[in-house]
């Protein structure tokens, strides 16, 4: 098997995309967040888009689509099987929750550039995802590759990808099936040894 490792840090992923700092000053709750200030996470772990297209930007040529499952979840059975049911499918977001506004008292929602903030003003426009599988297209990674490094617009990664996929006329957007979300299918879900092992 052709195995490749990509190895960045954050101060690769601001250099790349300087926004990312404004955001860490903007935010009160990232420059406050103790897993910030202790060092336990770099801004990777809350601004995946851009962690991600440090990656799929240096591809040549780049993929069509690119899957994404955090490191925490499991899955049973033959994962080539589950890529598979998505071959003939073209849009450019599959993630569980499509249409979930998120509400001023949800902690990240403030994690956004000026920009953002901007362009997403009103909750009606912005959104959020659970993002622990997701697939992107080439033409979405682009996109928020273009936004970010451009014209300085990025957000908490729950939120950035299914806004601007919902906003865009020229992007499509769709829901995981149930059947293959499974439960629990959220952060901090946990399946206990028998129910795995059915």
């Amino acid at each position: 098997a052709d195995v490749r490792v990509h190895e960045y840090d954050e101060a690769q992923m601001t250099r790349a995309y300087p926004v990312l700092l404004d955001v860490q000053r903007r935010c009160k709750r990232v420059a406050k967040s103790t897993e910030f200030k202790q060092g336990k996470y770099s801004l990777a772990w809350g601004f995946h888009a851009e962690a991600l297209n440090l990656w799929f930007q240096a591809q040549r040529p780049k993929p069509d689509f690119v899957w994404v499952f955090e490191d925490d979840v499991g899955y049973a059975g033959d994962l080539s099987n589950f890529l598979r049911r998505f071959d003939g499918t073209r849009e450019d977001l599959l993630t569980a929750d499509v249409d979930h506004r998120p509400g001023k008292r949800w902690w990240w929602i403030d994690a956004c550039s000026d920009a953002y903030a901007a362009r997403f003003a009103t909750e009606r426009r912005r959104l959020a995802t659970r993002e622990h599988v997701q697939r992107f297209s080439r033409k979405l990674l682009d996109r928020l590759h273009a936004l970010a490094a451009r014209e300085r617009c990025t957000a908490w990664s729950e939120q950035l990808a299914v806004s601007v996929c919902a906003g865009a006329p020229d992007l499509t957007l769709a829901p995981l099936p149930r059947d293959v979300v499974g439960a629990p299918f959220d952060h901090a879900g946990r399946v206990s040894a028998a129910r795995w092992a059915d």
